[in-house]
């Protein structure tokens, strides 16, 4: 039976929800991580304490520096 090959390019960021992104903090960097593993990383550099910065607000960051990128960004709809 003939089988897609697996494609080693990864889908951009795009706009997310909490549920939908991992967040870990490495010194002055957030490690984001899409569930989705065939969407990419973003390792985000921000300049104040990241222990004083909750998920939301690094999320939210996130969000805003890929706006700013790509005004023309399509926002998912949630999945219900």
């Amino acid at each position: 039976m003939w089988m897609p090959k697996p494609s080693n390019h990864l889908k951009r960021p795009y706009i997310a929800e909490l549920n939908e992104v991992i967040i870990t903090r490495n010194g002055g960097y957030a490690d984001i991580d899409y569930r989705d593993l065939t969407v990419g990383s973003v390792n985000l550099k921000l300049d104040s304490d990241l222990n004083l910065k909750s998920d939301e607000e690094i999320l939210h960051h996130h969000n805003q520096v890929l706006l700013a990128r790509q005004p023309d960004i399509l926002i998912r709809e949630p999945v219900a």
